[in-house]
């Protein structure tokens, strides 16, 4: 199973594809990307967030989120992740299973946007580098 560190490794190493924005748009997960492993498709879908224009929040597309746990549950790819980049799309943020993305940020109905449904995520969602509560 991938972990955090995996999927900041291999983006800082040019390792993971993304599809481009005209193809993001007709498959209507924009302003989100889809992407995956380069060298193994089926290894992950992933979805690529890029933080909004106004704060430090990142827009995350209904469709985009479904389609990569659809594709980890119809077997396609064997893992489902979403990955926050910084607007300009250069550095990673943070990034966590689609998943557990769903489950403690998505427990409520989405907003209607000009690309379709989506939810605001905050800029960490991942919670490794916490501490543990000690009691």
């Amino acid at each position: 199973m991938l972990k955090r560190a995996d999927l900041k490794a291999s983006w800082n190493n040019g390792e993971l594809k993304m599809c481009s924005e005209l193809k993001a748009r007709l498959e209507r997960v924009y302003p989100n990307r889809i992407g995956w492993f380069k060298d193994d498709p089926t290894k992950a879908g992933l979805v690529f967030v890029f933080q909004g224009k106004r704060g430090r929040d990142y827009p995350l597309s209904e469709t985009a989120l479904d389609r990569v746990i659809e594709g980890k549950h119809g077997e396609k790819t064997q893992d489902a992740w979403v990955i926050q980049l910084r607007r300009n799309g250069a550095e990673f943020v943070d990034a966590a299973p689609a998943e557990l993305i769903k489950a403690t940020f998505c427990n409520q109905s989405p907003l209607d946007g000009e690309w379709g449904p989506y939810w605001w995520l905050p800029e960490i969602v991942s919670g490794e580098d916490d501490e543990e509560i000690p009691f």
